[in-house]
């Protein structure tokens, strides 16, 4: 009877950890959904800002360089 009492406990903690596991699963389960969105946001913003730069990158190449004297110096 004590062998089966002993069984018994062993089993309850084997539950109760199974339980514990699948709890944590989970919560790890919704960073990982809450990362991949904000990756891909970080991602999409990342993109608008290179094709910003390009842009103003563009529009710099016939100006005169900020340290450049004008030619009536």
């Amino acid at each position: 009877m004590a062998e089966m009492n002993d069984i018994e406990r062993r089993l309850a903690e084997m539950e109760s950890t199974i339980a514990h596991q699948d709890n944590t699963i989970e919560q790890l389960s919704d960073v990982i959904v809450r990362q991949s969105a904000e990756l891909a946001d970080l991602n999409t913003k990342l993109e608008f800002l290179k094709s910003k730069m390009d842009t103003l990158e563009t529009g710099r190449e016939g100006a005169p360089a900020e340290d450049e004297k004008p030619p009536h110096y």
